[in-house]
């Protein structure tokens, strides 16, 4: 075998094997910046981003209600929703007013609206049969008459 022949045999092994490293290099870098989805860690503990300091002055309500309804384990759920629907700004911080009268604006009391917003998502927790990722999804379906 020639010298040229045997330089050709080399090129081969490596043309293939640039595009296996670079089909390996697209699923590690995917797989780490799309992790195992975004609910698991609602779900699975790990931690999410931060709740501001407005939700987080909420949080002995929010534990005591939960508590009184029966779901004291998902206490950081509901700062969680608190954050998402209002970010703990306003009279109506868990924007419980439509699950209460059917309408917005008719909870003008922070303490009113943590307990109907917690006292309500107990009952869509019931009616998924514990599945909370449902339950959040109902959170913001209110049943009209």
């Amino acid at each position: 075998m020639t010298k040229k022949n045997k330089r050709k045999k080399k090129t081969h092994g490596g043309a293939f094997l640039l595009p296996v490293f670079l089909l390996i290099l697209v699923y590690v870098s995917m797989k780490s910046q799309l992790g195992d989805g975004m609910m698991s860690s609602l779900t699975e503990g790990d931690e999410g981003p931060d709740l501001s300091p407005q939700v987080l002055q909420y949080e002995d309500e929010v534990a005591m209600y939960a508590e009184q309804e029966g779901i004291g384990e998902y206490t950081d759920i509901l700062l969680a929703l608190m954050m998402q629907e209002s970010g703990g700004r306003g009279k109506d911080p868990m924007q419980a007013s439509e699950s209460l009268c059917g309408s917005v604006g008719c909870i003008d009391d922070p303490e009113h609206s943590i307990k109907q917003g917690v006292a309500y998502f107990a009952g869509t927790l019931e009616q998924a049969d514990g599945d909370v990722k449902l339950a959040l999804q109902s959170y913001n379906c209110v049943k009209r008459s």
